[in-house]
């Protein structure tokens, strides 16, 4: 069995593959490590591009099947005792992945751990959190809940400063170990994208093993989630993976104060493109 597997999911990707698959390769050059790519039917030749590299294998899809499917595939097709799972929208910095391997190495407990993320200006990603409750919710929406009763300890910088066991890790940069995922299963596919690793991690720990998070292994993330072209498809998946997510592990009493949370907050959203109201009705359908 080789050591480690990182897996990674493109989608119109080119722009920022190279200086990520530079860093990845700089990270893990003394590490007995399996590149795999999973291409969700990119259109500016990503994959093409991949195909070309003889240390990557590359999975393509005909259409864009979401995040964890295509994670899913990524790892039936991997070999290594621990997988990494990372976003193409990173730079992976010097001693990173060593950290993150080490960390597992030396905490049998932990099933999955987590790394700093950093914005490209160096400041801190809020990456590590506790599992969704509607006191959270609420404090979310209401600041002036948080700032009385602190709802989001993972709000506070000198948190990732330290080693944590947060109940979930961003899965933007993940290493999951491989009897972790034999024993909690892989990720949900019913999730496109959001919220799919805080479902991982809430399995995981049912199963009985930690999540770590590691402050010594340092990754700067673009988060193209934030760019206005892809803004609003993260706002309404986010919103569509949090209702599923109570659906599954909460009461019926919490979906519904959920739900009508959500249907307030979308009817009240206008589309960024048009100005004109999201229709809420839509957006809720998708949720069985």
């Amino acid at each position: 069995m080789r050591t480690l597997s990182i897996i990674f999911v493109t989608h119109s990707s080119a722009r920022y593959i190279v200086p990520f698959l530079e860093s990845v390769m700089r990270a893990t050059e003394k590490i007995d490590t399996q590149i795999i790519a999973v291409d969700n039917n990119s259109t500016d030749g990503t994959a093409a591009g991949l195909e070309k590299l003889p240390s990557v294998l590359c999975i393509r899809n005909s259409e864009n099947v979401g995040f964890a499917r295509a994670c899913n595939q990524g790892i039936r097709s991997s070999e290594g005792e621990f997988v990494l799972l990372l976003n193409t929208d990173m730079v992976v910095k010097e001693g990173a992945v060593d950290a993150l391997l080490e960390f597992l190495r030396s905490h049998p407990a932990v099933g999955v751990a987590g790394a700093r993320l950093e914005n490209p200006d160096g400041t801190l990603q809020h990456s590590i959190g506790r599992f969704p409750t509607v006191l959270k919710l609420i404090g979310d929406r209401i600041p002036v809940i948080n700032a009385v009763v602190p709802v989001y300890f993972e709000r506070r910088a000198p948190v990732y400063s330290h080693i944590q066991y947060p109940d979930w890790v961003a899965g933007s940069c993940m290493l999951i170990r491989r009897t972790a995922l034999q024993r909690a299963g892989m990720f949900d596919e019913r999730y496109f994208m959001y919220m799919e690793d805080v479902e991982l991690c809430y399995r995981m720990r049912r199963a009985g093993w930690q999540v770590g998070y590691c402050p010594d292994a340092t990754v700067m993330h673009h988060d193209l989630g934030k760019t206005p072209e892809k803004r609003y498809n993260k706002f309404i998946n986010q919103r569509i993976g949090l209702l599923r997510f109570f659906y599954q592990y909460r009461s019926r009493a919490s979906c519904a104060i959920v739900r009508a949370a959500l249907r307030l907050e979308l009817g009240i959203r206008r589309l960024p493109e048009s100005g004109e109201l999201i229709d809420y009705r839509a957006v809720l359908k998708t949720i069985p």
